[in-house]
């Protein structure tokens, strides 16, 4: 009598384990078929507790009516429907909570593949705008230095190209004027002229020492 009495006290703490566990299940039902799970517990529990209700209301523990021989014919079979139920219920929950994390990592992946694009995306972007801007400084410098090799050559007629309206593009115009400059003096042939004038000046200082020995007293 005293193992039926703490039976009976272990199944009512259960009992409110169980039925707290259900309330939560019933209330968060977000799987396709959970909720047809729940409601088969919820269905085969209430025939488990009508009849664990009736077996704990013999009083005689022989007979036709003995509590064990009804606890494994009615009450047992029914308990482990419920069990079987609640298994199936927990193995749902753990494959949707899989395919979760399978999705997730799939997503993740995919994020971590649509930024490593972007990345490479604008690494292309920076080193083609690199090397715009670099040939946009370094061209003009050697158009500098191609004009000055041609003209130090006798091509007074090289010129640098004026593409810019920046500083390279005031040098080029200095540049440009001065070269002009020396095409003008080129044509001038002033390295002849000077010749000229200096044998003149010769001549002069020859015909005057010519005068000045005349003048000499004898």
């Amino acid at each position: 009598m005293e193992d039926t009495k703490q039976g009976i006290a272990q199944f009512r703490e259960n009992e409110a384990v169980f039925l707290g566990w259900l309330a939560r299940a019933g209330d968060n039902i977000t799987i396709r078929g959970e909720a047809e799970i729940v409601r088969a517990i919820e269905s085969d529990y209430e025939g488990y507790r009508r009849r664990f209700s009736e077996l704990t209301d013999l009083r005689e523990p022989s007979g036709p009516d003995d509590p064990l021989s009804m606890y494994r014919e009615t009450v047992y079979p029914l308990f482990t429907g419920i069990r079987e139920k609640c298994i199936n219920l927990r193995y749902l929950n753990e494959e949707t909570m899989y395919k979760a994390s399978v999705r997730a990592g799939q997503v993740a992946g995919r994020a971590i593949w649509s930024t490593v694009a972007v990345a490479l995306s604008a690494l292309a972007v920076a080193l083609v705008f690199c090397l715009v801007l670099a040939n946009r400084i370094v061209r003009p410098v050697q158009d500098f230095m191609e004009a000055s090799k041609k003209i130090s050559s006798g091509d007074y007629t090289a010129r640098v190209p004026l593409e810019t309206g920046d500083e390279l593009g005031l040098l080029a115009g200095e540049f440009n004027r001065m070269a002009d400059q020396v095409r003008q003096y080129h044509e001038m042939n002033i390295e002849q002229i000077i010749l000229e004038k200096n044998k003149g000046d010769d001549g002069s200082f020859q015909h005057l020492r010519t005068d000045c020995w005349f003048l000499t007293p004898a």
